[in-house]
């Protein structure tokens, strides 16, 4: 079953000239309430409420050029992976965006040569990072330590920089999708592989390109592929249950997307280099209740969207909840303790 995606919301930076520019990475951290994105055409983190309302920005200093990933740790430190003049970086910030500990990537283990390009970490606080070049998954909290070897899954073609997707954690595994190879790998933290998910191609519930992953509240795996435009959905045991979206410059459709998160669970955050766009799209019934074909209120690619976002004839119950996570001040130094009396005022007109 395929079906258009319902639009909920853009993302966007108050004021003119402001915006996002080549949005590299988004991460929600389930514990605050609050997505974050990397924005390396300013050099900075943006970060929103659950509802997509704009609460905070930090900019990250001359150590970092440009973001490339980021995660977030249940006590609310930011992790940040970026490129600078000597190579990769790794930084932790505070809650607030104060710069603390700088990681020393290194440069080979085990006679292969570290090449990090996505973070992801566990509900310890765990840090863990996908070494693309060499095929592994790496424990940076145990002194990069090596969890797993992906190599015996992978074909010789995908051990490249551009053959494997985000990293995530879950409950216990990691998802990894493999982009050339059109499946999503799952690992325990032990290193096991556990089987994957979904199939290459170009046909309804296929993968021709997958680069990003996530898993809903009921264990649903949600699979975002950029050549397809699409969000393809399986059951916890693997079964093909639907797919929505699709290629289109109209609201709730999209255009080579790169990017995704689950603000809730009825939504998604779905993120594209193209126009420089992010949006909250409502997750079809088919999704929320695992029965493939359940029904879902989906707009045409062309109608009306009001100014609160919501296609004209479309009726859904909206994903737009108050978050209970301190809230973040717009102001530097405000690590000092200040936060929790600051409120953002277009959080308050939301």
């Amino acid at each position: 079953m395929s079906v258009p995606a319902v639009f909920v919301r853009d993302l966007g930076v108050p004021g003119q000239g402001d915006g996002i520019v080549r949005p590299s990475a988004m991460h929600f951290d389930r514990v605050h309430g609050e997505l974050l994105v990397a924005d390396p055409g300013h050099n900075r983190i943006v970060i929103f409420s659950a509802a997509g309302a704009f609460r905070f920005a930090f900019g990250l200093g001359d150590s970092i050029t440009s973001p490339l990933d980021l995660v977030t740790d249940p006590d609310g430190s930011i992790y940040v992976l970026g490129s600078s003049q000597a190579g990769r970086v790794l930084q932790r910030f505070d809650f607030d965006g104060l710069a603390l500990e700088r990681f020393s990537i290194p440069a080979t283990l085990a006679g292969k040569n570290v090449t990090l390009t996505h973070l992801a970490c566990d509900d310890r606080g765990r840090l863990y990072g996908l070494d693309d070049r060499g095929a592994r998954i790496l424990d940076i909290t145990n002194g990069w330590r090596v969890v797993c070897d992906l190599s015996p899954q992978l074909a010789d073609d995908t051990t490249s920089v551009s053959g494997l997707g985000q990293l995530v954690w879950d409950r216990g595994e990691f998802l990894l999708p493999v982009s050339t190879s059109g499946f999503v790998m799952r690992y325990d933290t032990g290193g096991r592989f556990l089987g994957a998910v979904g199939h290459g191609g170009s046909k309804p519930g296929a993968l021709a390109f997958p680069v990003a992953v996530q898993r809903t509240e009921q264990g649903n795996y949600l699979v975002l592929d950029k050549n397809r435009f699409c969000i393809v959905c399986y059951s916890p045991e693997g079964r093909f249950l639907g797919e929505f979206g699709g290629k289109g410059l109209s609201p709730g459709w999209f255009i080579n997307p790169s990017l995704l998160a689950l603000n809730g669970p009825e939504s998604a955050v779905v993120g594209q280099i193209f126009s420089n766009r992010i949006q909250i799209v409502e997750l079809p019934d088919f999704v929320r209740t695992n029965v493939v074909g359940a029904a879902s209120i989906n707009p045409e690619p062309n109608a009306d969207i009001g100014s609160d976002g919501v296609a004209s004839g479309a009726v859904y119950s909206s994903p737009r909840r108050s978050s209970t996570s301190p809230y973040r001040p717009t102001f530097p130094g405000a690590h000092t303790g200040l936060r929790t009396l600051v409120r953002i005022s277009s959080e308050a007109s939301t």
